[in-house]
């Protein structure tokens, strides 16, 4: 049986100068002051004496050929007795990659430092950490350098932690602006890795400009449904944008997948004023996204940096990284947090993609797939139907004179229809070209479960009016921090503060029913039970008798 050791509440840091000594030109973005300003930084703002220094190493040569060819390493160790001239004329043979004597010197103690980094946090000596290192490695093919990068740092990593007994499933979050196609193809046909890739794309036209960092490419054979990319088209992205695929897509998955550790490609280059990326992630907006992430792997988060070129962001964004490692309070978000229409439409692509493989999103199949196309439902005419009882929730009064008792199931005194009702509606269906009948059946669980907070009080005031408008016709309370707004069919307040605040769990004072907006879809679980239940002795007088 595979178990972990008790794991310390400690953060540690791995940083080494040797990895300034590859210099790629006098006027090169990928430039050795990146990690040393980032390194200044986290000593003035007192981050390195709070956390655990770890010792830097160089990789073994055991360790990069599970990654990358033999040739490959051997060539760079070899450029330390080149002439400027050869790796001149050498390096116009490869895609953005300037050789330099210094490359195998710093890019193995990179690739060290990410892997010794990860091997404490295994073992239990440390809960998290951050590497601060260069060259990045995302690029690096198995054989062949590119991008900037030499040895794929993470996923050298991920292969050494593979090897352990302890370490079954790694998810490896990719934020850097540009899509990492060399981890993608090492762990494109394995399902032991979930890659989940935020990144520019712009229809292909982005670099790497490869059709591989598509929505549509969600892995192969075994690893079918283990190769997420949300691909950015269009518009600059920012916190919202991110936070948003965060929400609804990438936590729900990852919670899915339960891994036993986190890697994080930690490209800043997506931050705003980055000269490459020219997207607006805020230093804050990287620390949400890093606090999410410390809630799978009972918080075994490796953060590696990959990109980045504006010297002042990356270092006051890993800044705000380490503090969320370290547990110190999230920072404020900058303005309302809101998803563009753009990202909107790439989140909902790649969720499309992705939903025959995993449970939490398998309600954006819709209820007929055909080929994976979604079809149309053919609307239904009833004559005079019914009102349901939530939809027009009659007063406490009312509702006595239709029960007799106090306390009452929904499941026993539901009125049902007829045998004579339900044939005749299963002929309207037949002949509009139904053959299936679907419900509405909420989701027993969900990720989002533990934003619910406890009541302020015992009581809900179910009729308590829209906190922005007044409005008091279909309301809506928010399980997080229990302010009440309209719904989208008045002026959709509530959508707009879920929006603004990523807050996850609503409940509804019309029908008393539970919407996740992360998992888009109701919700029905013992979690939400004191809620209900408040909402229903306000509105009716009486517990409500639950039952998940």
């Amino acid at each position: 049986m595979c178990c972990f050791p008790r794991l310390l509440c400690r953060t540690g840091l791995v940083y080494d100068e040797r990895m300034k000594e590859h210099v790629n030109g006098s006027s090169h973005p990928e430039c050795p002051e990146r990690i040393s300003c980032i390194w200044d930084l986290l000593e003035e703002e007192g981050c390195v004496g709070r956390c655990a220094r770890v010792e830097s190493r160089v990789a073994t040569k055991d360790e990069l050929l599970l990654e990358h060819n033999d040739d490959v390493i051997e060539m760079f160790k070899g450029f330390g007795s080149a002439t400027d001239d050869e790796l001149s004329t050498l390096s116009v043979n490869y895609d953005s990659i300037n050789f330099s004597k210094g490359v195998y010197s710093s890019a193995v103690v990179a690739a060290g430092c990410t892997v010794t980094l990860t091997e404490q946090i295994c073992d239990g000596q440390l809960r998290n950490g951050i590497a601060v290192v260069r060259p990045p490695g995302h690029h690096a093919e198995r054989n062949r350098p590119r991008g900037f990068c030499f040895f794929d740092n993470v996923a050298i990593a991920a292969k050494v932690a593979l090897k352990r007994e302890n370490i079954n499933r790694i998810l490896i979050v990719d934020w850097d602006v540009h899509h990492g196609n060399g981890i993608q193809h090492s762990f494109y046909d394995d399902p032991r890795v979930l890659y989940c890739s935020l990144h520019r794309y712009d229809n292909g036209l982005f670099y790497p400009g490869s059709p591989d960092g598509n929505y549509n490419m969600v892995g192969t054979d075994k690893g079918a449904g283990y190769n997420m990319n949300v691909a950015w088209n269009k518009c600059r992205m920012g916190d919202g944008d991110y936070l948003t695929a965060f929400h609804q897509l990438l936590m729900p998955v990852a919670h899915e997948f339960d891994p036993d550790l986190v890697l994080v490609a930690c490209g800043l280059d997506a931050a705003r004023g980055d000269p490459l990326g020219n997207y607006y992630i805020t230093p804050e907006g990287y620390a949400h996204m890093t606090h999410q992430l410390c809630g799978l792997a009972e918080g075994r988060v490796v953060v590696a940096l990959e990109g980045g070129y504006n010297l002042t962001s990356i270092a006051r964004s890993m800044v705000a990284i380490c503090k969320v490692l370290l547990g110190d309070a999230l920072p404020r978000l900058e303005g309302a947090v809101i998803a563009n229409e753009s990202a909107q439409q790439c989140i909902q692509s790649t969720t499309t993609a992705l939903a025959p493989y995993w449970k939490c999103l398998k309600h954006h199949l819709g209820p007929d797939v055909d080929a994976g196309v979604e079809q149309p439902v053919k609307p239904i005419k009833l004559e005079e139907p019914e009102p349901h009882p939530s939809a027009n929730a009659m007063e406490p009064e009312q509702q006595a004179q239709s029960e007799p008792h106090p306390q009452v199931s929904t499941k026993q005194n539901a009125t049902h229809p007829s045998s004579d009702d339900v044939s005749e509606l299963l002929q309207q269906l037949e002949l509009s070209g139904h053959t299936r009948v679907f419900a509405v059946q909420p989701l027993p669980s969900c990720p989002h479960l533990n934003d619910v907070q406890k009541l302020p009080s015992d009581r809900l005031d179910a009729k308590q009016p829209c906190g922005k408008c007044g409005d008091t016709s279909e309301n809506w309370i928010c399980l997080v921090c229990y302010q009440v707004y309209c719904g989208r069919y008045v002026k959709q307040h509530m959508v707009e503060h879920a929006q603004e605040t990523q807050h996850s769990m609503v409940l509804s004072f019309a029908d008393l029913s539970v919407w996740c907006y992360p998992c888009d879809s109701y919700v029905h679980n013992s979690v939400l039970f004191p809620a209900i239940d408040a909402a229903h002795v306000s509105k009716f007088g009486r517990h409500a008798t639950l039952s998940s």
